[in-house]
This record gives C-alpha cells, structure tokens and sequence, in this order.
C-alpha cells in the first residue's frame, strides 16, 4: 500500500457518502479508526459506533471536495458540506495506514462576511477561484501604498517582522560560524609560532653551549 492506496481510501468514502451510502465506512475505515471532532470535543471511537452516528443522521450532506492533497499516510481534503440551506467550509485531516483511514478529524465553519476594514488588501476567493489560482500557479503578494508600512505590518500579523529576524537571525548564525572557525585557525597558528619558537630556543641553547665546550 502506498499514497495512492490512501488518497483512493479518502475518494472512496467521499464518493459512498455522496452516493448516501454510508456502508462505504466499513470499506475505507479500520475497526479500532476514530473520528475527532476538535470544536465540538466529540471523538468517535471504533468503525461501529462512527457508522452508527451516520446512519442517524437525518440528512446526509452532500461533501463536493474542491482540493485533496496526499503525503505519505496523511490525506487532507477540502470540501463543502452541503445541507441544502446550511454550507460549511470544511477541512478533513485523513490519517491512513496500509490504505485505510486509522483517524478523521475534522473542522467546518460556516461562511461569514469578510471584515471592511481589510477590503483594499484582498481580493474576493471561493473554493473555485482558490483552485484557478493553484492550477496557474498564481502567488499574488499585494505590497503596502507608501508610508502605510505601520498598519500594514499589523494587518499581516507581523509577518514582515518576523521575516527580518529570519533573516537576522540566519546572519548572525553564519558570522558566528565564521568567527569560531577563524578563533580555531589563529589559536592553531598562535600554537605553531610558540613551537618553532621554542624549537629555535633549544637549537640555540645547543650551538651555545657546544661554542662554550670548545
């Protein structure tokens, strides 16, 4: 089994439960897996006890995933679920070994009105826009109007800060480096200059005393 293994696993329950299906669970989900739910502090143990919460379920959401990433046994998918009168955004984290799902946690929010007051620093992004985005391999970085540095280095949360330490840091580092390594090379040269300073003592200490004895 391998990372396709576990991302055909994720695709699989997706497209069961799509389908209402929700026998599906026993074909993706090991017996001893658990669902975790972090907001609502619920975690939902053993293969048994997560089909029988779904089965419960009045009304399955339909679950279209816009984006699904696999790395070695972790498989996270975005989706959203669907109600019919309620979405939500959703992320579920995907723990797999040997190509079935050990661990599901999930998050989900409902949209909310984007903030005002950040409007001239952002653009408007939804699941499809988001995939456009990826698929160009677009990165847009909008930088600050002049002499607005203060806010916007407060809107991003100090990133700008945080990157100049990176840099400092990573600076300081190699110039410490640099220093110790040239502290090694003149201790080794202070070294080699006291013995051939001694050495020239002891030869000198020689020719005198055999000018002496003669």
């Amino acid at each position: 089994m391998n990372e396709a293994d576990n991302r055909r696993a994720v695709e699989r329950l997706v497209e069961g439960l799509n389908a209402k299906d929700v026998s599906v669970m026993s074909e993706v989900f090991t017996d001893d897996s658990e669902m975790v739910y972090p907001q609502s502090g619920e975690a939902i143990r053993g293969r048994v006890n997560q089909q029988a919460v779904y089965t419960a379920i009045p009304g399955l959401p339909s679950i279209p995933p816009y984006r699904t990433i696999a790395a070695g046994d972790i498989v996270v998918t975005e989706a959203i679920l669907d109600y019919g009168e309620d979405r939500y955004n959703t992320v579920f984290v995907f723990e797999c070994r040997e190509g079935k799902i050990v661990r599901e946690t999930a998050y989900w929010s409902k949209p909310f009105p984007a903030a005002e007051w950040r409007s001239r620093r952002v653009e408007q992004s939804t699941p499809a826009t988001q995939a456009a985005g990826r698929a160009r391999g677009r990165l847009d970085t909008k930088l600050p109007p002049s002499g607005d540095e203060g806010s916007w280095r407060r809107e991003v949360g100090g990133g700008a800060q945080l990157r100049l330490f990176v840099v400092n840091h990573s600076l300081a580092i190699v110039a410490m480096s640099f220093l110790s390594k040239t502290y090694s090379a003149l201790r080794l040269v202070s070294s080699a200059v006291v013995i051939l300073a001694e050495t020239a003592l002891r030869i000198c200490s020689k020719l005198a005393l055999s000018t002496l004895a003669r």
